[in-house]
């Protein structure tokens, strides 16, 4: 789990593009993460859209956990999310400056966590079955 306890408060830790791995923010709540932190360095990505995209499942994240999610970029996008995927605070890309946000530290399991993983195996599980049923249906009788 990435989930520290730094003065008395359990941190989700993620590092980058851990964000979007769904069973690793899933886990640090499950091991009392009460707000989750990205860091991340976008330099490789400088000029494309990953930095947005990463901020989007942050935001997704957030909704996901019911925590907020505090990103420091070095040179990214910078910012905080509240436990409802709203912006609270964001600095413009690639711009040396601080950010700063009153956060509510959360509790307890929302229910994206909690059956999180279940709905993506029934989810595949259902798409897979219906690709086998479109394939049969497309060869016709034999």
């Amino acid at each position: 789990s990435g989930a520290i306890k730094i003065a008395g408060v359990t941190i989700g830790d993620a590092i980058c593009w851990d964000i979007a791995f769904d069973g690793l923010a899933r886990e640090n709540i499950r091991h009392g993460a009460q707000v989750l932190v990205v860091q991340t360095s976008n330099a490789t990505f400088t000029g494309t859209a990953q930095p947005e995209q990463q901020w989007r499942i942050s935001r997704l994240r957030a909704v996901e956990t019911g925590r907020y999610v505090l990103i420091p970029s070095t040179n990214g996008i910078t910012g905080v999310v509240d436990a409802n995927g709203r912006t609270a605070a964001r600095a413009k890309t690639e711009t040396a400056t601080v950010v700063s946000a009153k956060i509510t530290l959360g509790n307890g399991t929302t229910p994206g966590v909690r059956y999180g993983g279940i709905l993506e195996t029934l989810m595949v599980t259902l798409g897979l079955v219906g690709l086998i049923v479109s394939r049969r249906r497309a060869k016709g009788p034999e």
